[in-house]
């Protein structure tokens, strides 16, 4: 029995010592910098020669050796790490003349792993919004849905009218405008930002106005913090005329 003791006395000292030393153990996430929680303010192009890869937007910014914001190639699109990504694609309608015109349709798609939901609109909203009232919002939290780019693209037919060389005046395979535009409507954020085109208000595209009216999101991204994104103006003026200023803000880790 003594021996049995003895025994049942060191199994338990060495579960007593793999239990302390366990609580000792420390799991280390990642640390951020202060200026993470500071408001952030950019102006996007918005011409679809500039804007060709898209504009990522990574919103928990990690500190001054990561980027929180980049113009994309085709190989940073695969690789940077963006929540948030403005686009303007190419897209194409018939002018009074039947010709082709073409003119970017710019959107905001979530990465796959992000979630949104509109929570407001304008600067004041966008300003107010604390982690305090994140639990209001967090049932409406979605990603994106799959959309049909594939039914919103042109190809040549009967309808089409090469020039005397027998070239188009376009490509093939390219999105008409208001399809594309419909399509936009059903992502979260999508063209929600545009006045009198996918827009939830009504707004001149350059009025300065837009900074009270333009739709407020939160942003669950990718770490699973918490940040409100919104566009102060689609539009800028002067030498600001192709830029779209938006905003955004962290406010839960």
């Amino acid at each position: 029995m003594k021996k049995i003791s003895r025994y049942l006395l060191a199994g338990l000292g060495l579960m007593l010592f793999i239990s302390s030393c366990s609580n000792d153990l420390k799991v280390v996430g990642p640390e951020y910098s202060d200026d993470i929680w500071e408001t952030r303010e950019y102006k996007v192009q918005r011409h679809p020669t500039v804007i060709r890869n898209g504009f990522g937007m990574d919103l928990l910014h990690t500190g001054s050796g990561d980027l929180d914001v980049l113009y994309m190639t085709e190989e940073s699109k695969l690789e940077y790490p963006y929540d948030l990504m403005f686009s303007s694609e190419m897209a194409y309608s018939k002018n009074s003349a039947g010709e082709w015109t073409g003119t970017g349709n710019p959107v905001v798609f979530l990465a796959d792993d992000v979630k949104a939901a509109m929570v407001g609109s304008g600067i004041t909203d966008f300003e107010n919004f604390t982690a305090a009232d994140i639990a209001q919002f967090a049932s409406e939290l979605k990603y994106d849905p799959v959309i049909d780019i594939e039914s919103t693209l042109h190809y040549h037919d009967d309808s089409c009218t090469p020039d005397a060389d027998g070239n188009y005046t376009h490509e093939e395979g390219f999105p008409i405008q208001n399809l594309i535009r419909a399509e936009y409507k059903k992502l979260i954020i999508g063209n929600k930002f545009r006045p009198n085109v996918g827009g939830v208000f009504e707004c001149a595209a350059n009025d300065p106005e837009q900074v009270n009216l333009q739709p407020v999101f939160l942003v669950e991204t990718k770490e699973k913090a918490y940040a409100v994104f919104m566009f102060k103006l689609f539009q800028g003026v002067g030498e600001d005329a192709q830029n779209a200023t938006l905003t955004w803000r962290l406010i839960s880790l």
